[in-house]
């Protein structure tokens, strides 16, 4: 996501909304945003909709976006100690791992591996890679971000020919 371009975050938002609330978001950003059919759980769309009621949710995240400060990844999480992996034994890699995992997840950052990938790879990524990522500094409840490995490391097994056949052939709108 681009922090110099508030529609990316408030995409998001969008997407949560019912149509009404769209109208009345895109009226009050004067954007565009593109209608998309998103499956959200009854119970996760009463929170956002009580987030949004009186554009509470929204005027709050405006105000710490515009106030935000850039940090890296590790500074969000409160600087955590961790071994670094050529001094972890491998017998403790998986519960480090996990606790660094249960940590990120305190502070509502989460990380997807969509491939299957090592702990150690993980761990060593978390901590030498993801853990410099400069982020926004903003805390609201409820919030989570999200990271993807294979953003960083594209996998084969997601980016070939085959894939996009498979995954979007009955959706030719969608390229």
């Amino acid at each position: 996501m681009n922090r110099s371009n508030p529609d990316d975050y408030r995409h998001l938002i969008w997407m949560a909304a019912d149509p009404s609330q769209k109208q009345q978001l895109a009226r009050m950003y004067n954007v565009l945003f593109f209608d998309e059919d998103i499956y959200i759980p009854e119970e996760m769309d009463e929170t956002w909709l009580g987030y949004m009621d009186g554009n509470d949710f929204l005027e709050e995240f405006d105000r710490q976006l515009e106030n935000a400060q850039q940090i890296p990844l590790r500074e969000y999480l409160g600087n955590p100690s961790f071994t670094p992996l050529m001094d972890l034994p491998p017998d403790e890699v998986e519960p480090e791992l996990e606790r660094i995992l249960d940590l990120m997840a305190d502070n509502n950052v989460y990380i997807d591996f969509l491939s299957d990938i090592e702990s150690d790879e993980a761990y060593r990524f978390i901590t030498e890679e993801l853990f410099e990522e400069v982020i926004d500094d903003i805390r609201i409840e409820g919030m989570n971000q999200h990271f993807i490995y294979e953003e960083f490391y594209p996998s084969e097994e997601f980016w070939d020919d085959d894939f996009y056949e498979d995954e979007y052939s009955s959706d030719e709108d969608y390229f």
